[in-house]
């Protein structure tokens, strides 16, 4: 897990995030070929918990992988699941492996 945003859009709250560290996740997923894969459900995976003014929430639980990855899967879903009692959002994954079968001619 990446504690950092890559876009400032993926945060609420009043204090901004250092510029800096959203840019280094950025070199590093680039630099390695990693994929971010988006998530359905919830804008922000982590909150720290306060009302009102002091409520700070930021998409800081994503999901990557390389293009190997995604090829060997059919169809792969991620969504964010309800909250309960921490201040992240439980991810889900849900993917689909579709095996080619074969009908052998040997008797």
């Amino acid at each position: 897990m990446y504690n950092t945003i890559l876009e400032a859009h993926e945060r609420y709250g009043r204090h901004a995030s250092p510029r800096i560290s959203f840019s280094e996740f950025q070199e590093w997923l680039d630099s390695d070929d990693i994929l971010y894969l988006p998530t359905r459900g919830s804008s922000f995976t982590w909150s720290n918990g306060k009302r009102g003014s002091r409520n700070t929430e930021k998409h800081l639980d994503r999901d990557v992988c390389n293009q190997l990855w995604i090829d060997s899967w059919t169809s792969s879903n991620w969504c964010t699941l309800i909250k309960y009692n921490f201040d992240h959002y439980p991810l889900l994954l849900d993917f689909q492996h579709n095996q080619i079968m074969y009908v052998s001619s040997f008797r």
